[in-house]
């Protein structure tokens, strides 16, 4: 048999990347060399831990062995009592209420870092309910909470502009009524399902007083018309409607006119914050408000010094960053790894999933990884792990007659991780009835917008009708056509899904009406609305640590990429805040700002208008650290090298 044919023959095999392992690409050389199996020792057994002197010995072992505050496991360790092992472990550990079962009695037990971390102003308040109507021992739980609440953001440091989610219609009208004169009796302002802000009855032809048409808009944009185009950062243009010579009709966009309405919108934009904070009780209210809403989250600090990882290669040691990213991608949920080129994310990604595994967290991974990278990341995780299971795609795979076979490898092999490239994830459709829910979703989305659209808003309809004809000629396709009778990625039985280079899924559907503003873009990527069902399906199904991302360019052409990974990693953390929509978040961290640039032509400037800056920056990251373990080269004093997995420039 030859070479080829040998190879061939072996790549078979499950075992054919263990047997790849044996051999290391010397990075600078290029070079074939022995792996370090042939000259020491890469598996160590594991050592049984039976007996521990103290109890703070004992949280340690638990955390690493069980993954959690096992007080009765604790107990056997350091031959104690659970009561008198929680005793002396004191402010160690809580009992969180949140997490209490009726079957046992040292439940909701966490180390300290977990419980003083996260929403301590949500925690804090259930706590307080649990002190006074339940257990008066709460107290305790109540003082330390007390201590960690970040301190209170004044008016002063809280950017507000008309748009904000967190502020009541009432008081944008009342806003209306005493800067621009308005009669809100007569034109109320509404605010619908979809998000989108609604003056009634704001068109010109009704609207005559000097107030509206000359002192705070114009003739051909009235201040109603500003007003809601500001609430929903519309783009502020005014359009002349033409007629060419063949009698078709078309737009122009009238210069003079759009500029005059912009200084209408800016002197309008400039003097609702004065006006929002000026009221002493107003200013009370919305303090209070804001900070409950977006100044609520604590960072948990990751101490990962303290694990031992059974079954990992002796000779490789990982960096402290990497021991920290490992323990919150195994206990802190969905997770992303926003780590610079050469921080390692390969090692803590492959070592997250052994981890989860060996803890009886997930069954099964997925890891998904650029295609020429798939080979070089199962060689690299089974010198990190010699003893790993992998099962490893190839390009045949998934031809049509291997793809079938594939996937039932992957149903029935009891692997750690299989790999794949993004086009063979793709390639593992979701169920046709899951698919059929998902689109029918998105379409009575799009239909609630629409009812709720003022249909003189030629714009937005539009924009929906075109989303809304996409997504139904997506669901014909679907229910029409040929079916495909691969397992689906719900049978396969994935459990967990790690992604690298995450940033090639930025685009994510992004409804707004946000309409001809630059550095928002609304339409999707079918490779991103597939991970997004996706994800969305893990966590249903399987709760909130399903998922583990790692990019070093964690935003790299855009704001919005901000947003996307937040949906798709924690939903729940845009919900609690009430940012319901993109267009919510927006308004409370972005802002949209005008900018001269040079025509197409090259014959003068016009004004864009660009969503390129941010606010509230601290209160954005606060939500966004909740899951994004951010190491860049400038914290890492890190030189910027193709890898460094093992520690070791």
């Amino acid at each position: 048999m030859t070479d080829s044919r040998l190879n061939s023959a072996l790549k078979e095999d499950d075992d054919y990347n263990t047997l790849c392992a044996f051999e290391i690409t010397n990075k600078r050389t290029g070079e074939l060399e022995k792996s370090e199996i042939f000259f020491k020792r890469t598996i160590t057994a594991e050592e049984e831990i039976t007996k521990v002197e103290t109890p703070a010995e004992a949280l340690q072992v638990s955390l690493d062995r069980k993954g959690k505050v096992d007080i009765e496991y604790m107990a056997q360790l350091t031959e104690k009592e659970p009561k008198k092992v929680i005793e002396e472990l004191g402010t160690e550990i809580f009992r969180n209420p949140a997490k209490l079962r009726e079957d046992d009695p040292f439940s909701g037990y966490e180390d300290k870092s977990e419980y003083l971390s996260g929403n301590v102003r949500e925690k804090l308040e259930l706590a307080e309910k649990f002190t006074e109507h339940i257990d008066p021992e709460y107290e305790r739980n109540v003082k330390a909470l007390q201590e960690v609440i970040p301190p209170t953001i004044p008016a002063e440091d809280i950017s507000v502009e008309l748009g904000c989610s967190w502020i009541d219609v009432s008081d944008y009208s009342k806003f209306m009524e005493e800067y621009a004169k308005a009669d809100m009796k007569n034109h109320p302002l509404r605010r619908d399902r979809a998000g989108e802000y609604k003056v009634e009855s704001k068109s010109v032809s009704w609207i005559r007083d000097i107030n509206s048409t000359a002192t705070y808009g114009t003739s051909r944009l009235n201040s109603y018309q500003i007003f809601e185009n500001l609430l929903n950062k519309r783009s502020m243009t005014v359009r002349d409607k033409k007629t060419d010579d063949e009698g078709k009709e078309y737009y122009v966009v009238n210069d003079k006119e759009t500029e005059l309405a912009r200084d209408k919108a800016k002197k309008m934009k400039e003097e609702f914050p004065k006006w929002f904070w000026g009221d002493i009780n107003r200013r009370e209210k919305y303090v209070e408000r804001y900070n409950k809403l977006f100044n609520s989250y604590r960072g948990r600090d990751y101490d990962g010094s303290h694990q031992t990882f059974v079954g990992m290669n002796p000779a490789i040691k990982l960096r402290p960053h990497q021991l920290n990213a490992v323990l919150r991608g195994k206990l802190g949920g969905n997770t992303l790894l926003a780590h610079c080129v050469g921080a390692g994310k390969s090692f803590e990604m492959d070592t997250i999933v052994m981890e989860k595994k060996r803890l009886g967290l997930i069954n099964k991974a997925c890891v998904v990884v650029p295609k020429h990278l798939t080979l070089q990341t199962a060689h690299e995780w089974q010198r990190l792990y010699p003893n790993a299971k992998l099962l490893v795609a190839t390009p045949q795979d998934f031809t049509p007659q291997k793809k079938q076979e594939f996937a039932a490898r992957c149903v029935t092999g009891d692997y750690d991780g299989v790999i794949m490239s993004y086009e063979q994830f793709g390639g593992l459709p979701m169920s046709s009835e899951y698919r059929e829910k998902f689109i029918r979703g998105q379409i009575d989305k799009i239909m609630d917008a629409l009812e709720d659209t003022d249909k003189n808003d030629r714009t937005s309809v539009k924009d929906l009708e075109r989303q809304k004809k996409r997504l139904e000629t997506k669901l014909d396709k679907l229910l029409n056509g040929k079916k495909d009778n691969t397992l689906s990625f719900e049978q396969i039985g994935f459990d967990y899904l790690v992604v690298d280079e995450a940033h090639n899924y930025k685009n994510c559907l992004v409804v707004s009406k946000m309409h001809n503003i630059a550095g928002v873009q609304t339409t999707s990527a079918a490779k991103s609305e597939d991970m997004l069902m996706k994800t969305q399906y893990l966590r249903d199904k399987y709760g909130e640590g399903t998922c583990c991302y790692a990019t070093g360019t964690p935003v790299s052409n855009s704001m919005v990429e901000l947003y996307s990974m937040t949906r798709y990693l924690r939903p729940d953390l845009l919900e609690k805040a009430g940012l319901q929509t993109f267009d919510d978040w927006a308004s409370n961290f972005g802002e949209v700002v005008s900018q001269l640039e040079i025509k197409p032509a090259g014959n003068g400037y016009r004004t864009k208008e660009r969503f390129a800056k941010f606010k509230n920056l601290p209160e954005l990251m606060a939500m966004y650290k909740e899951f994004a373990d951010i190491q860049m080269e400038d914290t890492l004093h890190l030189p910027n090298v193709p890898t460094m997995e093992s520690g070791k420039p």
